[in-house]
């Protein structure tokens, strides 16, 4: 989306809020405080111009960066896409949001509001900044608990208070404010259906080797090969889990390619083929106790995979991605957890 359409979500959003009429009177309750008037006044003039926004909370901090293009970027996760309409949804519901009551100003009830310091442990709260191209700050709140039963058409608020502020405040509004990276980046990283996979081999790094195929896209399962004699599976769908690793295969995190080593003597290498001979090779390792994989594809020129292939290349390249556990226990699995003896006459 462009700066200007980025406008144009800020203009209807407030007009929206005008049609919906919220009762709040305009009675002035202290410096730059009306109650009905906007939490941060004149930013829903300036969305344009945030160019930063930092989020804490008490497993850390986001940077998120405006790019050329209305692009946004992940400063922990080396600069990886953000999706960047959550991105602009966040600046303009911070602009949205309307005082509507205050509250205390005693630092002993903030927890119960969760308004507490972001970093104190097991705080709640969330501190939200949005920054300028220089670096001023434009808008500055610690975010807490979520109402779901203000008065009006608009049923939503939220507790915050402005850092270096002790009072407390109920606003009529709500702030998409997420504190997991995979909920802002751009997530998708390959989407094969299983129904498309032909093939997959998994080896590990002592060179065991797990494959399934399925010949006949009808057949409700694949076949597993190699099975031991005296040996059958314990789950007839198991060897379609391993099929299904490539579908909706989402981040949790992102990283640059040098700052995750995929050692041989650590590393799974995962083989998928579809039916259209597009072939994906997945190396998959564990850093941090967290699962990474970096991913490739190719396919035969002139068959109808060369272009996912290129999205997919064009996505992955140069990143490495950290995946949800039960995809990477997917790919780790071994002949031994997914077969049983044949019993006697069975």
């Amino acid at each position: 989306m462009t700066p200007r359409g980025f406008t144009i979500i800020a203009v209807a959003t407030l007009v929206a809020v005008v049609a919906a009429g919220v009762s709040i009177t305009g009675r002035s309750v202290g410096k730059d405080a009306t109650l009905g008037g906007a939490v941060f006044p004149g930013l829903i003039d300036r969305v344009n111009d945030v160019a930063t926004v930092v989020l804490e909370h008490n497993g850390g901090a986001f940077t998120m960066q405006r790019g050329g293009g209305g692009t946004w970027s992940m400063k922990e996760s080396d600069g990886y896409p953000v999706d960047a309409a959550k991105a602009k949804k966040m600046v303009v519901e911070l602009a949205d949001l309307k005082l509507a009551e205050a509250k205390t100003s005693q630092t002993g009830r903030y927890v119960k509001l969760q308004l507490n310091d972001p970093s104190e442990k097991d705080s709640q709260a969330r501190r939200v900044r949005l920054l300028d191209a220089k670096g001023a700050v434009m808008a500055e709140a610690i975010l807490g608990r979520i109402r779901y039963d203000m008065p009006g058409l608009r049923s939503e608020g939220v507790y915050l208070r402005k850092s270096n502020d002790p009072q407390a405040w109920l606003a009529v509004g709500a702030v998409s404010v997420a504190t997991a990276a995979r909920e802002w980046l751009q997530r998708a990283i390959v989407d094969i259906s299983e129904d498309q996979v032909k093939s997959a081999d998994l080896v590990h790094p002592d060179g065991e080797r797990l494959s399934v195929s399925k010949d006949d896209p009808k057949a409700s399962n694949f076949t597993l090969h190699g099975i031991p004699a005296g040996k059958k599976l314990k789950y007839e769908t198991d060897p379609n889990n391993i099929a299904s690793v490539v579908e909706k295969l989402e981040l949790e995190d992102a990283r640059k390619a040098d700052k995750i080593s995929f050692a041989g003597d650590k590393t799974i290498t995962a083989t998928f083929v579809t039916g259209s001979g597009l072939t994906l090779t997945i190396k998959l390792t564990k850093a941090s106790e967290k699962d990474w994989i970096k991913i490739s594809a190719i396919a035969p020129a002139g068959s109808s995979a060369v272009e996912l292939a290129g999205q997919i290349n064009a996505r992955a390249d140069g990143w490495v991605f950290e995946v949800p556990g039960y995809k990477a226990a997917r790919m780790r699995k071994r002949m031994a957890e997914i077969i049983k003896d044949v019993k006697p006459g069975s």
